[in-house]
């Protein structure tokens, strides 16, 4: 293996592997340690076309693949050479546009660098990537400066505005000047392609433009590319999230057809397909798809005991019992995806309170969503991620992990059915392997797929429609797809999967162990065990009292009116059913009562300035208290059992007296009375 001293020497030593011959490619080759050669996919360079006429003389193909080994091991020091699969993506995407469908982990970080790397250090060709997340692309420029040495600019609209860093790092226009030093990869976010809101063009959209520097690209990759049909488009009657992912074809007009595009993605259904088709990629280009299922993967449904709000639900992911002396290793790595943020950092908060002794305080469990700061989401992705990282629950909203990889993940969950988002069809992909399991609340087994038979919407077709035309503010239960749906009522979750995703490959419907909850095992005596792939035992409180048979009613009481009083007897009695509320005209007055207490029960704590006020009681649980009709709070205990708190939690133990307290003297000076239902006439 040939040494190489400093920066220096390297760039030298890549620059000469890409004037190379086949012959001096082969003994670079040859010169490796035998254990390094063996790491080479020299086989399928070999096999890859047959020699010229039975000469000596190797293919093109070969000559370039072999020398983009050499140059991304060591451009890498070491650590990556090229998998097959990675290999023929970029032949292909040195020919046509392509597009590559591969779950995380793949490496296409790596298929990108590989076309730059072929690049001499005097070569003036420039590369661009469009990327969804300003906070993905610092990780992305992290990545190429770091791991190949490709100088890589992020331009979004934090980015310097002054013309002399543009002609420094970018692109020089002035006449006859030279290149050399700017950037040989730009990651830019879609917004910056095109003129703003208030019609003003950015400075990308005008260099866009410019001919000489369309001369210089060579390459645009689209990160994220199913961001066109999902957030580029409108759907439902929604409007686009972000309309600039929608207008790629007028990019692609203005460009010169000399350019190609690279699409990545993790997901890509059919109808998904055919939207980059008719937007980018044409007909004439090349795909790479791999299978949307993994053997190791195994698929589970389960529905939660009420709602997502009763936080034990959640316990189920905590080691129990926890062995005595027990390390970090003891509790799996889990991963949830929440669609909103309250309900992240109130799960996240509930189980690291209930992590052992040992582990609490310390991000054993924690959130992770887009209103906390860069600092934070980078600690924490760390903590997560490394292999002694303290931190073994993420609680996460999916939209903020887009493009992050999160290895050794044993249990990937999902709370809430697959709303049919770009988000949500990623979730069950960022991980290869463990337990997949989507929590669903039991409103969602009353739903049937004939409740989305309409004809007469404009997206009939569509496998993602909902029942409706959608506003910009339709609730959840509107927006659940009919593809969410269908996989909660198919017998096998593998096979669904493969038919939405069109999934030809041979393996896609093997796998090692159990294939999902209801599909019927390898071993025919073998009973799927949802208990057996959790850490901590279910989350099952005792039924409620059984139903009294109904009375007859009188010759002089109608019908209704027992049926009424039953009705009210079965909502006290019956856990999850909707309860009588607290009047309207007295919830406000008692919300701002509410309100008030917390921040004073906030500013009397002596480490007030080390947390915020909703780590008390949030938003959301004083409204729902607030909500408390007084017949259903006599008790403290009453109000921990609404909160859905534990009894030795923090709030039940520091605040639920207290809250009580201001409840019960609102009762006492606001009576509200308990209005019996007018007779109504048989």
């Amino acid at each position: 293996m040939a040494q190489i001293s400093g920066p220096c020497d390297l760039w030298q030593f890549l620059n000469e592997i890409r004037r190379d011959d086949w012959a001096q490619l082969g003994i670079k080759y040859a010169t490796m340690d035998p254990h390094t050669r063996l790491r080479f996919p020299i086989h399928f360079i070999l096999s890859l076309a047959p020699l010229d006429d039975g000469g000596t003389e190797p293919t093109k193909d070969q000559i370039l693949l072999l020398r983009l080994c050499l140059l991304a091991f060591y451009a890498t020091r070491g650590l990556e050479v090229p998998k097959i699969i990675q290999l023929q993506a970029t032949l292909v995407s040195n020919r046509q546009n392509s597009l590559v469908v591969a779950s995380t982990g793949f490496g296409k970080k790596h298929i990108m660098a590989l076309l730059m790397l072929l690049e001499t250090s005097d070569s003036t060709r420039i590369f661009i990537t469009i990327s969804p997340l300003k906070r993905l692309q610092a990780t992305q420029v992290t990545s190429f400066l770091l791991k190949y040495g490709i100088k890589t600019l992020a331009i979004n609209q934090d980015t310097r505005k002054d013309i002399d860093y543009w002609r420094m790092n970018i692109h020089d226009g002035r006449q006859r000047k030279s290149q050399q030093g700017t950037a040989r990869h730009l990651i830019v976010t879609a917004e910056q392609l095109f003129k703003s809101s208030e019609g003003q063009s950015t400075q990308f959209a005008l260099l866009l433009r410019n001919q000489a520097f369309q001369q210089r690209i060579s390459h645009v990759n689209v990160d994220e590319i199913h961001f066109v049909h999902y957030a580029g488009m409108e759907r439902f009657g929604v409007p686009a999230l972000h309309s600039a992912w929608g207008r790629f074809s007028e990019l692609k007009m203005t460009l010169p057809k000399t350019i190609f595009w690279r699409g990545f993605t993790v997901t890509c259904p059919p109808h998904v397909q055919t939207t980059l088709e008719g937007s980018l990629l044409g007909t004439d280009y090349s795909l790479m798809r791999m299978s949307i299922n993994q053997p190791t993967i195994v698929y589970a449904r389960h529905c939660v005991v009420r709602n997502f709000k009763v936080f034990a639900n959640y316990l189920c992911f905590l080691r129990n019992p926890f062995p005595v002396n027990g390390t970090l290793l003891d509790q799996p790595r889990i991963l949830i995806f929440f669609d909103n943020d309250t309900l992240t950092r109130q799960v996240a908060r509930f189980l690291d309170q209930r992590a052992p002794p040992q582990f609490r305080g310390t991000g054993f469990a924690s959130h992770y969503y887009s209103l906390m700061s860069p600092q934070y989401l980078e600690q924490v992705y760390d903590n997560f991620t490394r292999p002694d990282g303290p931190c073994r629950i993420l609680c996460a909203t999916s939209g903020e992990t887009t493009g992050l990889n999160f290895p050794d993940v044993q249990i990937m969950v999902n709370v809430g059915v697959f709303n049919g988002s770009e988000n949500d069809q990623q979730k069950g992909h960022r991980s290869i392997g463990g337990l997949h399991v989507v929590f669903y609340e039991p409103r969602v087994r009353n739903i049937k797929l004939n409740e989305f038979h309409n004809k007469d919407l404009p997206f009939y077709k569509d496998p993602d429609r909902p029942r409706t035309m959608l506003k910009p503010g339709s609730n959840e239960g509107d927006r659940i797809p009919r593809s969410g749906i269908e996989c909660m009522h198919t017998p096998c979750v593998r096979e669904n999967k493969s038919n939405y995703f069109a999934d030809k490959w041979s393996a896609c419907l093997d796998y090692t162990k159990d294939c999902c909850d209801r599909a019927k095992p390898n071993n025919d005596t073998q009973i799927f065990n949802f208990q057996d792939y959790l850490p901590g035992p279910l989350y099952n409180p005792p039924p409620p009292p059984a139903t009294v048979g109904k009375r007859k009613a009188t010759n002089n009481e109608p019908r209704a009116e027992i049926d009424d009083e039953e009705e009210e007897e079965e909502e006290e009695r019956n856990i999850g059913v909707k309860k009588k509320k607290r009047a309207p005209r007295f919830q406000k007055p008692l919300l701002a009562r509410l309100f008030r207490w917390r921040r004073a029960e906030h500013e009397k704590d002596p480490i007030s300035g080390v947390f915020p006020e909703y780590l008390i009681i949030s938003d959301d649980d004083l409204v729902s208290l607030s909500k408390v009709h007084p017949m259903y709070i006599h008790s403290v205990a009453d109000v921990i059992t609404e909160l859905h708190e534990e009894v030795d939690g923090d709030f039940a133990t520091l605040w639920a007296q207290n809250a009580f307290d201001v409840i019960l003297t609102f009762d006492t000076e606001y009576p509200e009375e308990t209005r019996k239902r007018a007779k109504r006439v048989p």
